[in-house]
């Protein structure tokens, strides 16, 4: 009966979610963000990738126009002509991996290793400047998202006081850290009691430290997570299109009314709220930036699963544990080993003297044979475990030949199967 009810409650019971991945359009669907473990696979390349990645950063329009001309082949020479022509021992016989030109005029460089990639850095002044003019490195920065900051305790308009006491607060956790941006999530957080702030720090195991502690702020603990900009919907509100913002944007200018050519901001129907709407995005009867609009939908959906599937921490370089050996497995094998054969008395191992060295000793109960190479983790003779053997009593007529016990058991043997019996 007891059965049979635990059957019906299991019968019952909604049914158990598999942590399995949501597609792009399930999360539109939905309307929610991905459920599920993040891809780990996935996850752990885009983290190599980050790791090997050099951007340079291009202000000039004519230089920006003129890599844009060369096809990905030629562009990567170009990258590796200028390091050779730096004369700098460290990256001149480097070779690039690949090399693309981003939408904002900016070079994605990938190298072999990371340590390549440190050395680019580090001696960028020798080689960025021959790429063209207005080249710069871009560092990399590592921001965290902390939540639930009261708008009013901080005034971004002084950086310089906001850093230097977040790092005042937080130094027993960072104490050497830096950091390059402070600002709001959003552009009405002043408008709201409370809202979340971006940090970036200069160093990937700063800012994992602070995901995992949390950031102290006047004297409150405030939870923090990873913040990943590909995370965050970019429209441009130049061309209103996706992905970027607008002062990357190359594209003809449309207004967000009426998909014209002029800007939003200079659109005669823009007060008129009988005019008809025209997306400049998906065509639609709406504004470019209506929650209705189809491509807007699309974006959410890619930035909710972007934050679904995002690492917990940023990438950072492996550091060996001080404190590991190479040989610490073994040696903890070998101990395991070696007292095994003193908790375990079912297997006994017989002391055969006759047996040469090195030669294997067999296991009495199990048939098994040792390893030469467990010899030397044996224990002792003295220790071994051995059938336990009968007392050795002399007979009468020895003690009367000895005359007396005392005398003879000095001076007899005792045999291993000697009885009175065998004596008579």
């Amino acid at each position: 009966m007891v059965v049979d009810m635990v059957k019906e409650l299991k019968d019952k019971a909604p049914p158990v979610r598999t942590q399995g991945h949501m597609s792009y359009a399930a999360v539109a669907a939905n309307g929610a963000l991905a459920s599920g473990t993040p891809d780990a696979h996935r996850v752990k390349a885009a983290s190599l990738q980050a790791q090997r990645e050099v951007i340079v950063s291009i202000r000039n329009p004519l230089t920006i126009s003129k890599l844009r001309a060369m096809n990905p082949r030629n562009l990567k020479s170009h990258i590796e002509r200028a390091l050779e022509q730096s004369q700098n021992e460290h990256i001149a016989p480097m070779k690039i991996m690949s090399s693309n030109q981003l939408k904002s005029g900016d070079l994605s460089l990938r190298t072999a290793t990371t340590s390549e990639t440190k050395a680019l850095r580090q001696f960028a002044d020798d080689w960025v400047c021959r790429v063209g003019n207005g080249a710069n490195i871009r560092n990399p920065t590592y921001g965290v998202l902390a939540h639930g900051i009261r708008t009013s305790t901080m005034e971004m308009d002084n950086f310089e006081e906001i850093r230097e006491n977040i790092l005042q607060d937080n130094r027993p956790f960072i104490p050497r850290a830096e950091i390059k941006y402070v600002g709001w999530l959003t552009r009405n957080a002043y408008s709201k009691s409370a809202s979340s702030v971006i940090i970036e720090f200069t160093q990937p195991e700063d800012a994992n430290k602070i995901i995992d502690e949390g950031l102290v702020w006047q004297g409150e603990l405030f939870q923090c997570e990873r913040y990943e900009r590909q995370c965050r919907l970019k429209q441009c509100f130049k061309c209103q299109k996706y992905g970027h913002i607008g002062t990357q944007c190359k594209a003809t200018t449309a207004c967000g009314y009426c998909a014209q050519e002029h800007n939003s901001r200079d659109c005669p129907s823009k007060a008129d709220r009988t005019a008809t709407r025209k997306c400049a995005a998906c065509g639609g009867a709406h504004e470019a930036w209506n929650q209705n609009c189809r491509i807007r939908k699309e974006e959410l959906a890619r930035t909710k699963a972007a934050y679904a599937t995002r690492a917990q921490y940023h990438p950072a370089p492996e550091v060996s544990r001080p404190d590991a050996q190479p040989g610490a497995v073994t040696g903890t094998l070998r101990r395991t080993r070696s007292l095994r054969n003193h908790v375990q008395p079912s297997k006994t191992i017989t002391a055969r003297d006759t047996s040469p060295p090195g030669r294997g000793r067999k296991r009495t109960n199990t048939g098994l044979t040792l390893a030469p190479a467990d010899e030397e983790n044996e224990p002792p003779r003295t220790m071994r475990a051995q059938r336990p053997q009968r007392a050795a009593n002399p007979s009468r007529r020895a003690l009367k030949s000895h005359g007396g016990t005392r005398s003879c058991r000095q001076h007899i043997i005792p045999r291993k199967t000697t009885s009175t019996c065998a004596t008579r």
